[in-house]
C-alpha cells in the first residue's frame, strides 16, 4: 500500500521498507528462503533488523508481501486489449498472440520473483496457495480478454479453459527452460486456440 509522503519519517519508513523487500527478493532467489536468515536481509538492506518484524511481522509474512505484490504487478491490465474488441477470426488469432507474448513479457521480467515463487512451493503451503492464487488470477485476466475478443460480455467455459491452457503452457516453459517453450510457436497456439473459441465453434 503506498504511504502517506508528506512528512520525512513516513518516507524514511516506505524507503526502508521497499529496501527490505529488494534485499529479500535478491537473497531469497540466491539462498532460498530457509537458507537466508532475517539478520542478513536487514544488513542488505541498511536497516536494524527488528525493522523487518516491525513490517512484516514474521519472515513467512515478508515472503508471502513479495508474492502479493507479484501477482498484483503480472495482472495488472491483463485483460485489456490493444485491438479495440472483436473484429473477425484474424484479430482474434492476433488477440491470442498478444496474450502469448504479453504473458511472456511479464515472466521474463520478474524472473527472480518466479524462481522464488517455485522453488518454495513444495516446501511451503502458503506459497503453493498464493502461486494457485496467481495462476487463477493470470487465467481469469486472459478468459476475459479472450471473452471479449470473441463478443461475449462475460468469460464462458471455453474461454476460462483456453485462459489455463494458455497461463500454464507460458508458466511451465518458463519455469522448465527459463525463457518461453521453445516447441510453442505463438501464431501456431493463436490458431489452434481460435478455432475453438470462434462463436460458430470452429464449423
Amino acid at each position: 500500500m503506498p504511504r502517506n509522503e508528506s512528512s520525512e519519517p513516513a518516507a524514511t519508513e516506505a524507503s526502508a521498507r521497499d529496501r527490505i523487500l529488494r534485499a529479500a527478493e535478491e537473497l531469497f532467489a540466491e539462498r532460498g528462503f530457509d537458507r537466508t536468515p532475517t539478520a542478513r536481509i536487514a544488513e542488505a538492506a541498511g536497516v536494524p533488523h527488528g525493522l523487518i518484524f516491525y513490517h512484516f511481522k514474521t519472515k513467512m509474512g515478508l515472503l508471502l508481501t513479495l508474492v502479493r505484490d507479484y501477482a498484483a504487478v503480472f495482472a495488472v491490465d491483463l485483460d485489456a486489449s490493444r485491438r479495440g474488441g472483436p473484429a473477425g477470426a484474424d484479430a482474434l488469432i492476433g488477440e491470442v498472440e498478444d496474450l502469448w507474448r504479453d504473458i511472456q513479457d511479464r515472466l521474463g521480467r520478474y524472473g527472480r520473483m518466479r524462481k522464488i515463487v517455485f522453488q518454495e512451493l513444495a516446501a511451503h503451503p502458503e506459497i503453493r496457495q498464493q502461486a494457485q492464487e496467481l495462476r487463477e488470477l493470470g487465467t481469469s485476466s486472459v478468459a476475459r480478454r479472450l471473452a471479449r475478443a470473441t463478443g461475449h460480455p462475460e468469460p464462458q467455459a471455453p474461454h476460462v479453459m483456453a485462459g489455463r491452457l494458455i497461463v500454464s503452457a507460458a508458466v511451465m516453459g518458463a519455469v522448465i527452460h527459463g525463457e518461453p517453450d521453445p516447441g510453442i510457436d505463438a501464431a501456431g497456439l493463436a490458431r489452434l486456440l481460435a478455432l475453438g473459441l470462434r462463436p460458430d465453434g470452429g464449423s
